[in-house]
């Protein structure tokens, strides 16, 4: 992995992950390699995107994935939004530069 330098390239082992567990697990290799503070997988679109079980895996500081999910903040976040409309994952950053 240290030959991988961009984040995208990254997506092939995440799309390959067969469950949650190894899906975490392969997250957690991600977050370590970019050392990555916030992140989060989930349900962007559908009926189960308003529900509380939209999260597969998050790694947020305590008390704001209740908020977020109490608030209903997903369609406010550009982050998902960016997902919908692209059809891939991008940091905030890189939608800020992009935009």
């Amino acid at each position: 992995m240290n030959n991988i330098g961009r984040l995208s390239e990254f997506l092939e082992i995440l799309d390959g992950a067969q469950s949650m567990d190894a899906l975490a697990a392969a997250t957690l290799t991600v977050i370590g390699h970019f050392q990555l503070s916030v992140v989060a997988s989930g349900i962007i679109a559908g009926s189960t995107a308003a529900t509380p079980e939209r999260f597969h895996f998050a790694r947020w500081r305590a008390g704001f994935l209740e908020r977020y999910l109490k608030e209903d903040l997903q369609a406010l976040d550009p982050i998902p939004r960016w997902a919908r409309g692209s059809g891939s994952p991008a940091t905030f950053s890189q939608i800020i530069r992009q935009l």
